[in-house]
């Protein structure tokens, strides 16, 4: 819409803008469905401390009755 007003812009920037603006949506489009997809899957989900420890501390304690004879 604003090239017939840019009679000072060469040959190779209009071909830079042509290229870049498609490339630029096109890689946000990617982006954001590939952290759409990943937040579906659980696969970022915050881990759950507590739970954590709790479990390594059942470890231990397993590991160490074992070890007393």
């Amino acid at each position: 819409m604003f090239w017939p007003m840019a009679e000072n812009v060469s040959v190779h920037g209009k071909a830079a803008h042509y290229f870049a603006i498609p490339l630029a949506f096109i890689l946000g489009l990617v982006f954001m469905s590939i952290l759409f997809f990943s937040s579906n899957s659980g696969g970022d989900e915050q881990p759950n401390y507590v739970e954590m420890a709790e479990r390594q501390d059942r470890k231990k304690k397993e590991a160490a009755q074992k070890d007393s004879p």
